[in-house]
């Protein structure tokens, strides 16, 4: 229609300018020859009225003249009446020079014209003709007119458009022609503001052929609000007084000028083409119709293409048609540039300001007011950011707006949207009709939407919106409303006011197998561009849900049913039945309502679980981080079978601040809690607050573990009691105190302390702990100490400060089993446990106990020694401890316990050590380090011993030992069991005894024991050698001196080896072996008498003095076996002596009688041998005669006794 109506009005305007030339002209040549200028004006108007075919008055001043060049000057000129009788054209002021020489040869050469505010009225009939063109025979002699440079300024054009009933006005019309004739070709290039839109044109036309009304024309037109250029080639059909431009177009997107940096580096950088459109067209004062077009966008060789046709008839049938359909399109190539982000996507933050944009783009289209439809098929359309893939639209013009037949589009993230209904654009905007959207990828249309994607959103696979909706700017209505957010559907209505003078107001009713709080709360901040939400909260709520489940900030809830308002800050829940919120149903009512300065409402929640470990957990995660919370989260378990209700009362004026009462029972535990607080905001932080705490449990266990413990089922006596009171005044600590009983144990507590959460408990005060047997509680909380089984009175009290991680217990003084304890602790949080530090100072500490805490039990209390059980994790778990530990005494098993201990007790990584041990033991002074640790089921004993000046009297005490003893002493071991562990030990060491008295040992006892043993005959037994010596030894001790020996410890036993002395009256020697796992002592003491040298030939008076047993209390025996030889021997002695002078008396008698026969005989013999001889020397003088040797025996006369006995017993010895 515009390129139409410029079209009327150019070729008019060229025929009225041609007439005023030619009037004009002759003016110029023949104003000169007159001097009545009344005829000549009356002249001049005729003439021209002649040439135009339209009557021309000059009602102002007219002036003409001939040198230096013709000239003429007219002012207010008018062209008409028409048809309607109303002025057709009116001048302001018209002036030309003509050159002269031309004119004489017949050519009329205008090099300079001015048309100053011409005003011209084109009426198009009914019939679509011009009334200019009725009724005029305009008589031109075009060919003999040449326009050099014509201006015209400031010129206005009314189009009466009386066909189709729309009137035109351009204005502000400023323009430069020339001509070659009047006939053509023309040039014309100026601006124009066609109904207020300014532009730029220019045309070029040819001569008309003969005979025809066809004028070549090209037209290019450049709209300043559009960024488009248009060229028009065709030709211009004047036939029946029905204009007519057919031909072809190419319209292009006008290249953004660029300076500075901007334009060099555009320059530099390959430019990508315009999009462009080119086609044909037919264009008549009624009519458009563009039969074909092509629209191109991007690179000259692979453009994106659309095709399709176009109509718009406006005369008797009115029509209307667009179709397009082809590949991709950017509308951003197409409309005036929009301000982009750093990352070049256009800036939008929500998806209502997306439908503003897209609502005042769809504003720019011209909504014909024909009926008629378009049809546009598109696979994508990218506008900035924004990409809509496979577009349909059918719509129809309907008035003000659009009938949306069926509108399909994929926006981003896979999303489906159908739209059909009433589209209203002027005015106010609104939609009416059906509308769907299902997006398969929420992330992404989010991320198109605002630039960023929530989490909640994220994690959905699919969102999809149904409903029969009614949006404007104040109301929004879905009815028949199914919302799908993931595999959840609801089902209902919604409906939101809101306007200039009323708040808005939102209500919602709601149901379905599911709501999650956190998606729609996203999805909501897409289409109102509020991510906090708070936008929710600033306006009327009413709302009724009923959902299978309720998820919000990570939290579900089964079986919802609710009916709530809001309304400015006050709140009202008629019901809210939840039938499992993690683990527990809840039933809650109540109302709040007031300004700041006096709120106040009450409500009631009633909330009953089997289980509260969910609940607690639910609320330790979702309430800001507490300590409580987490211990309560923590104990959950023990909160079975719970029945609880919150009454809570809040405002200054009614309920005078804040009233919180919770009362019910929790697995047996009655419970009655009571918050109090002065004000209900605390905005200056003074409020005043207390709390009160009563819990009683007839099973002790169940109370503890929801106190935080985690006691084992094991039977105490008694039941359980907690009492607290607090009380809190603004920022200041709480004061308080506490009071908790199990059975006859009772820990009482007062002081302050902080219950901020980054302070939470910190503070300072009293507390007391007595019980008679404390011992059941402990192992009912799981700690196992060495001897507990026995019992564990106590009664302690101590200053508790607890600051930071750090907890001290100063001054702390009392009784453990009866042994006094004083102590200044300090408890330091570790990674895995906690450290102790301080000092300690006992009564009474035992070694044994200290073992037994780290390796399980020492001793076998049942077949005694050392126990086999397999060792036993260190009762102190992870604790680390460094402590000045002192004692009175230190118990050490067998062995005498030592007095005024001290050591620096170290515990870490498994491991206890006693560094710098000190103690009084023995009667002398002890230094030892300990070290006993427990790594994987194995220990490890390392031990170094130094012991000055110790009593062997102590040792043994009643033993009746004198002497002193120096130790040094280093061993270590390992093993997988105490025994096994004692048995492993290997060391050695130097032992030196001074002073050394033995009792019972009287060494000159050898005199008066052979004494005993004198009149004894046949042999001794040991039996009474020991019956008589044992009192003899008993007599007097053995002053032994000094003795010094090394002894050595290997495979659990000590052995002493090589000692030994010599007195005056015996030689001793001992050796021992000492079985460390049985704690036994086998040891012997040989004493070996210095006895006569002759009466000892052969034997020695020795006896051993025995020991075995136990360490501590050995069995003392006495070996005589060698003693019992030596008196037998004696005894042998005097017997063989007896025997030997009995024998000698016999033998001497015997001897006296043979001599005596002997000697007879003898004389006999001789007597006869001397007769005999001296017979026979008589008869051999030369024999000699026989001898005789004493010995021989002596032939006994015959029947003599006297011989026989010699014979016998041969001839009596010298002897």
């Amino acid at each position: 229609m515009i390129i139409l109506e410029l079209d009327y009005v150019l070729s008019r305007l060229f025929i009225a300018l041609g007439g005023l030339v030619v009037v004009a002209l002759f003016a110029a040549l023949l104003a000169p020859l007159f001097v009545n200028w009344t005829d000549f004006r009356h002249q001049f108007e005729d003439q021209a009225s002649r040439i135009l075919g339209k009557k021309v008055v000059v009602h102002g001043s007219l002036e003409a003249r001939l040198l230096p060049f013709p000239s003429v000057t007219m002012n207010d000129v008018t062209v008409g009446p028409g048809e309607d009788g109303k002025t057709l054209a009116h001048v302001a002021r018209f002036s030309m020079d003509v050159e002269l020489a031309p004119f004489l040869s017949g050519e009329a050469r205008i090099f300079a014209m001015r048309i100053e505010k011409p005003k011209v009225r084109l009426r198009v009939l009914p019939n679509g003709s011009l009334d200019w063109l009725l009724g005029s025979r305009p008589s031109l002699p075009a060919r003999n007119v040449v326009l050099e440079n014509v201006t015209v300024s400031d010129g206005v054009i009314d189009v009466i458009d009386e066909q189709t009933g729309r009137n035109r006005v351009v204005q502000n019309l400023n323009a430069n022609l020339k001509a070659g004739s009047l006939a053509g070709p023309w040039t014309i290039a100026g601006s124009a503001a066609l109904d207020g839109q300014m532009g730029r044109f220019s045309l070029s036309s040819l001569q008309p052929e003969a005979g025809r009304q066809v004028i070549p024309l090209k037209i290019h037109l450049a709209p300043t609000a559009t960024s488009v250029d248009i060229d028009l080639s065709g030709d211009l059909d004047m036939a029946d007084n029905h204009p007519m431009l057919k031909g072809t177009f190419l319209a292009t997107i006008r290249a953004a000028q660029l300076g500075g940096e901007a334009g060099k580096k555009s320059r530099s950088e390959a430019i990508l083409p315009e999009p462009r459109m080119r086609g044909k067209f037919e264009l008549a004062n009624d009519r458009i119709r563009v039969p074909e077009y092509r629209l191109e966008v991007g690179a000259l060789d692979q453009p994106y293409v659309i095709t399709g046709e176009a109509t718009l008839d406006s005369g008797k049938a009115p029509e209307f048609l667009l179709t397009a359909e082809g590949q991709q399109i950017d509308v951003d190539r197409l409309t005036m540039p929009v301000t982009a982000g750093k990352t070049g996507r256009n800036v939008e933050s929500s998806a209502r300001q997306r439908i503003r944009a897209l609502i005042a783009l769809a504003d720019q289209i011209p909504i014909p007011d024909v009926p008629g439809r378009a049809s546009v098929k598109l696979p994508a359309i990218v506008a900035g950011d924004t990409v809509l893939r496979d577009i349909t639209l059918n719509l129809r013009p309907a008035g003000s707006g659009w009938t949306v037949e069926k509108t399909v589009a994929t926006l981003p993230g896979r999303t489906q949207v159908e739209a059909a209904g009433r589209l209203q654009l002027k005015g106010a905007a609104s939609f009416a009709g059906s509308l769907l959207i299902a997006s398969n990828q929420p992330s992404g249309l989010a991320t198109w939407l605002s630039g960023n994607v929530d989490p909640a959103i994220r994690k959905l696979r699919a969102v999809g919106l149904s409903a029969n909706v009614n949006l404007t700017a104040d109301v929004q209505q879905f009815d028949k409303l199914e919302l799908a957010i993931g595999s959840a559907s609801l089902r209902g209505r919604l409906e939101r006011h809101s306007g200039d003078n009323q708040e808005p107001s939102l209500s919602f009713d709601v149901s379905g197998d599911a709501f999650d709080y956190d998606a729609v709360k996203a999805l909501a901040s897409l289409v109102s561009g509020d991510t906090s939400g708070d936008s929710v909260l600033n306006q009327q709520i009413s709302g009724k849900i009923k959902v299978g489940a309720f998820s919000a900030l990570g939290v579900t809830a089964q079986d919802v049913d609710g009916l709530f308002t809001y309304d400015n800050g006050g709140f009202s829940i008629r019901t809210l039945d939840i039938g499992n919120l993690a683990g527990a149903s809840i039933k809650a009512t109540g109302e709040a309502s007031g300004s700041l300065a006096d709120y106040n409402g009450k409500a009631q929640i009633v909330l009953n679980a089997g289980n509260m470990a969910g609940f607690l957990t639910m609320l330790q995660q979702q309430l800001p981080v507490h300590p409580l919370l987490n211990r309560l989260a923590k104990s959950g378990d023990w909160y079975g079978n719970s029945n609880l209700v919150l009454d809570a009362r809040f405002g200054d004026v009614q309920y005078g601040g804040v009233q919180l009462d919770l009362h019910g029972q929790a697995n047996g535990t009655k419970l009655n809690v009571a918050l109090r607080q002065s004000n209900l905001f605390d905005v200056f932080g003074d409020a005043q607050k207390t709390l009160s705490v009563q819990a009683d449990n007839p099973d002790p266990s169940i109370l503890l573990g929801q106190l935080g413990f985690e006691p084992l089922p094991l039977p105490v006596d008694g039941a359980a009691s907690l009492d607290l009171d607090l009380k809190e005044e603004g920022d200041a600590p709480a004061t308080g105190k506490m009071n908790l009983t199990v059975g006859s144990t009772h820990l009482a507590a007062d002081g302050t302390v902080n219950l901020d959460s980054a302070i939470f408990l910190e503070g300072q005060g009293n507390v007391t702990l007595t019980s008679d047997d404390i011992a059941p509680l402990l192992m009912m909380n799981a700690v196992s100490l060495p001897g507990i089984v026995d019992g564990l009175p106590l009664s302690l009290s101590t200053k508790v400060e607890h600051k930071g991680q750090n907890t001290a217990l100063s001054a702390l003084t009392g009784q453990i089993a009866g042994d006094a304890i004083g102590a200044n602790l300090t408890l330091e949080p570790t990674t895995d446990a906690f450290k102790l530090t301080g000092d300690v100072k006992l009564a009474r500490a035992n070694l044994n106990w200290l073992a037994t805490s780290m390796i399980g039990p020492v001793h076998d209390p049942l077949k005694g020694g050392f126990s086999t059980e397999k060792l036993s994790s260190p009762i102190w778990g992870q604790m680390q401890m460094a402590l000045d530990m002192h004692a009175d005494s230190l118990g050490l098993s067998a062995l005498p316990d030592a007095q005024n201990f001290a050591a620096k007790l170290t515990l870490e990584d498994g491991g206890l050590t006693l560094d710098g041990a000190s103690a009084d033991w023995l009667g002398g002074k002890a230094d030892m380090r300990l070290s006993l640790s427990n790594n994987q089921d194995t220990a490890f004993l390392r031990s170094k011993l130094t012991l000055k000046g110790s009593h062997l009297a102590t040792i043994w005490p009643g033993a009746g030992l004198g002497g002193n003893a120096d130790v040094d002493f280093t061993a270590e071991g390992s093993g997988k069991n105490a025994k096994e562990l004692m048995s492993s030990v290997n060391g050695s060491g130097q032992i030196a005894l001074s002073a050394l008295v033995l009792p019972k040992l009287d060494l000159s006892s050898l005199p008066a024991l052979s004494a005993a043993f004198a009149s004894a005959k046949g042999e001794v037994t040991a039996a009474q050698v020991a019956d008589t010596l044992k009192p003899l030894l008993a007599r007097a001790p053995a002053d032994i001196g000094e003795i010094a020996s090394p002894f050595t410890l290997t495979e659990g036993k000590m052995r002493f080896q090589g000692l030994k002395v010599q007195t005056p009256k015996a030689d001793l020697s001992a050796e021992a072996v000492v079985d460390v796992p049985g704690a036994t002592l086998d040891g012997a003491l040989t004493v070996a008498f210095h006895a006569d040298d002759a009466a000892s030939v052969g034997s020695t008076p020795t006896v051993r003095v025995l020991v075995d047993g136990p360490v501590g209390a050995p069995a003392i025996s006495l070996d005589a076996n060698e003693m019992a030889s030596y008196l037998s021997m004696q005894a042998f002695e005097r017997e063989r002596r007896r025997v030997e002078t009995l024998q000698s008396n016999v033998l001497e008698k015997q001897r006296l009688r043979r001599e005596v026969a002997y000697y007879t005989a003898l004389a006999v013999a001789r007597q006869a041998a001397k007769e005999k001889a001296e017979l026979e020397r008589k008869k051999a003088e030369e024999a000699a005669t026989p001898s005789f040797n004493i010995g021989d025996p002596v032939p006994p006369a015959p029947h003599d006794p006297v011989g026989t006995i010699i014979q016998q017993q041969g001839a009596p010895s010298a002897n």
